[in-house]
């Protein structure tokens, strides 16, 4: 069992631990598939089929890799909204009617299905991109050294841009959420 923070929900159980699993896997054989197409492609020959038939795989890869991701968010969020609930419950009527209803309301609508694509496309997106652009830089430093290299350093580029803007938008995505909260 994944430890979490108290009031927290693992965000792994064994459940999404094998919808985890699952999603890498299937990454792996997208990246073999996508190598394989610039195989057929630029080789000393260029094979039609073979590319066809490895582009057709990763186009099914990228199908059950939305399945599986958007499975691991729902999974999520519904032990989410189930601990919500519980919760809930579990208080004084009389706060609950204090509260505004959009307020209370916002948790179980806006704030899980944030929740669920930050799973969903989030985490799995950036976990997947890693994958990919490992394997795709390393094919390419192993063809093309330079290409390779130049490759490398547009993506550690790419990785310090988007660091610098983290933290102006987590910023303004929580400024926003305050602001909804309060409505």
């Amino acid at each position: 069992r994944t430890r979490s923070r108290p009031g927290m929900i693992a965000l792994l159980d064994r459940r999404r631990g094998r919808l985890l699993a699952g999603v890498l896997a299937v990454a792996l054989v997208q990246l073999g598939a996508t190598i394989a197409v610039a195989r057929a492609l630029h080789g000393p020959a260029v094979v039609w089929p073979a590319a066809a038939g490895a582009a057709m795989l990763a186009f099914g890869c990228e199908a059950l890799l939305r399945r599986l991701s958007e499975g691991l968010g729902l999974d999520y969020v519904t032990a989410v909204r189930d601990a919500l609930f519980r919760h809930l419950m579990q208080v004084d009527p009389a706060v609950v009617q204090s509260r505004r209803h959009g307020a209370m309301l916002q948790s179980f609508v806006g704030d899980l299905t944030a929740l669920r694509q930050w799973v969903a496309e989030g985490i799995m997106r950036a976990g997947l991109a890693l994958i990919a652009l490992t394997g795709l830089l390393g094919w390419l430093a192993w063809t093309a050294p330079a290409l390779g290299l130049a490759a490398l350093a547009i993506a550690a580029l790419a990785c310090l841009v988007g660091a610098a803007l983290l933290r102006p938008l987590a910023r303004a995505v929580r400024a926003v959420r305050k602001e909804r909260g309060t409505v």
